[in-house]
């Protein structure tokens, strides 16, 4: 129904004793309270419904010939984008969106693309679904060293274990290496500055570098992390690892092929950079 309609419908019916209440159950929602009231306040001032006009100038694009242009274009087979569509009727694109949202309240429809499930994968959705098969599902704890490669399992490393399984690790083939003469220097991760850590350390190596006086931003004083690491990587062939298995022997063949010239070359620029430090 018009607004034209609608305000001879109120005016009849004002004019007929009906209330405001009962004048705005009878219209079903089509207006407000508050217009209907509005309007019936007109009627007794006035004797009629009037209207302002809207404010600005009237409408020169966004009009009735406008609307049926558009709308006759739409109804077309042929699929139209919203700038053909202005160009075709030589207004701007924004109008044109105007005009479809606003005015016409249309909406974009956006095809989602969907994957074609072939007949075994909806088999198996039945069943209880697909499941993929992730790579290195399981890790394990690798330190190496002065000795061979040492596997620790896929539990994470907290201080209880450092001190368990890899400290004296590192004592005994220091010892045998180097006897008593020699500094067990290590990062900062957490299970290393632990206290519990940083006191058997002090207890047990000949020398020992604590957590307060480790280097951790120079290159040259971490040789495991900024080089021999870095060394060791790059031998691993990571496309032969699938299980854990194959993990581990890949680690242990890559350690085999660390260059001696590039653990030489990094110790002594570790020995190099303890001189300029003094």
């Amino acid at each position: 129904m018009k607004s034209k309609e609608l305000q001879q419908l109120v005016l009849s019916k004002h004019e007929s004793g009906d209330s405001i209440a009962k004048i705005f159950r009878d219209l079903n929602g089509a207006i407000s309270y508050d217009t209907v009231r509005r309007w019936c306040n007109m009627i007794e001032k006035t004797g009629a419904i009037q209207l302002s006009a809207p404010p600005g100038p009237p409408r020169i694009i966004r009009t009735k010939q406008m609307f049926e242009k558009v709308k006759s274009r739409l109804k077309q087979k042929k699929k139209v984008s919203s700038r053909i569509l202005a160009h075709a009727i030589s207004i701007s694109r924004t109008s044109v969106r105007r005009i479809l949202r606003d005015d016409r309240q249309y909406h974009a429809y956006k095809m989602r693309v969907v994957p074609l499930l072939e007949v075994n994968c909806q088999e198996a959705d039945k069943a209880g679904g697909r499941k993929q098969n992730r790579k290195f599902s399981d890790k394990i704890m690798v330190w190496l060293g002065v000795f061979p490669l040492v596997i620790l399992g896929k539990e994470s490393m907290n201080h209880e274990r450092y001190i368990k399984n890899v400290l004296p690790v590192a004592l005994k083939y220091g010892n045998e290496m180097f006897g008593n003469d020699w500094i067990f220097q290590q990062e900062n991760a957490t299970a290393h500055t632990h206290i519990l850590t940083q006191q058997w350390s002090q207890e047990h190596f000949p020398m020992f570098i604590d957590k307060d006086h480790w280097p951790q931003n120079s290159p040259d004083l971490n040789p495991l992390d900024y080089c021999i690491w870095d060394e060791f990587v790059s031998h691993i062939n990571w496309n032969n690892i699938q299980l854990k298995v194959t993990l581990i022997h890949e680690l242990k063949r890559a350690a085999k092929k660390i260059r001696l010239q590039v653990v030489f070359e990094s110790c002594n620029k570790w020995t190099n950079r303890l001189y300029r430090l003094k």
